[in-house]
């Protein structure tokens, strides 16, 4: 018995059990073919091998259009890439955007938009215009991570600002676009033929059990608000290891989402998701 209780306390320190109970909820929400996965990065010694910790499908379906005249199929296929990070007894604080209007930035969600197979295509919306379609939701560009000292020595009620060069989620963000772009080139390399075309969308995602913080300053003063998700704006071109196809547009959002609020983000992406589905379907009718 001792020796079981010493297991299920040990397991309970890991990220599996939440990894577990996001992909089941995910599984609820209707999000289908979940699975853990690989991808692969280049650094100097070689291929390096990650975890992608689940990917989920929202929408695969091909529409065709033919007539006596001429024929071609559009494939429109919408994915989850998920990073699922425990994080507990941490807060991620984020900070309005400063000095530029949210709604003018340029917003590609989902990423790595492919439309044909010359090369990489899709364009951009304003934020104003999605803010239209879906609903209004919270941007960031700043981000602060505090966490309570994991040490025994400290005292474990002060929070510590944790920053070592980069914040965590600064490096996890990243991550996530190394495996869209992985996970795009594979969805996208069985299209040879010129009358097939490829729609093809990633959601990248951060899940975890931090609380997250929306934070104001006015005048000197803080103001704190608690919140269920944001969008983590990546600046992309500043970054070595991002991919071209990233480079394209200069900020990559990334939904970071706490785990008790899922079924309100995924609420959100369908809506996105439905919109891409109606924007392809009136393509090929016209």
């Amino acid at each position: 018995k001792k020796e079981r209780v010493k297991i299920i306390e040990t397991l309970k320190k890991t990220g599996l059990p939440l990894e577990i109970e996001v992909r089941r909820k995910l599984m609820k929400l209707g999000i289908s073919k979940i699975h853990q996965s690989r991808y692969f990065v280049k650094n100097q010694y070689g291929d390096v091998s990650r975890d992608t910790d689940a990917i989920g499908e929202l929408i695969f379906k091909t529409f065709e259009h033919k007539n006596t005249r001429e024929y071609f199929a559009l494939c429109l296929q919408l994915q989850l890439i998920v990073e699922i990070k425990k994080m507990k007894q941490s807060k991620i604080c984020f900070y309005e955007v400063e000095n530029e209007k949210p709604e003018n930035f340029p917003f590609v969600f989902p990423n790595f938009l492919w439309i044909n197979n010359l090369g990489y295509g899709g364009g951009h919306k304003l934020l104003s215009e999605v803010n239209q379609e879906i609903g209004n939701f919270k941007i960031a560009k700043s981000i602060s991570y505090l966490q309570y000292p994991q040490s025994k020595s400290k005292n474990n009620d002060t929070l510590e600002y944790e920053d070592k060069g980069n914040s965590p989620i600064f490096d996890i963000a990243n991550d996530l676009i190394l495996a869209c772009e992985y996970h795009h080139k594979k969805s996208i390399s069985w299209i040879t033929k010129p009358d097939h075309f490829k729609y093809n969308g990633l959601f990248p995602m951060l899940v975890t059990e931090a609380e997250l913080v929306q934070v104001t300053v006015d005048d000197n003063k803080i103001n704190l608000k608690p919140a269920e998700y944001f969008f983590y704006l990546l600046p992309c071109r500043d970054l070595d290891l991002v991919p071209i196809t990233a480079k394209e547009h200069y900020y990559i959002p990334i939904l970071i989402i706490n785990h008790k609020k899922l079924d309100k983000s995924i609420e959100l992406i369908k809506k996105i998701s439905n919109n891409l589905y109606n924007e392809c379907k009136t393509k090929i009718e016209t």
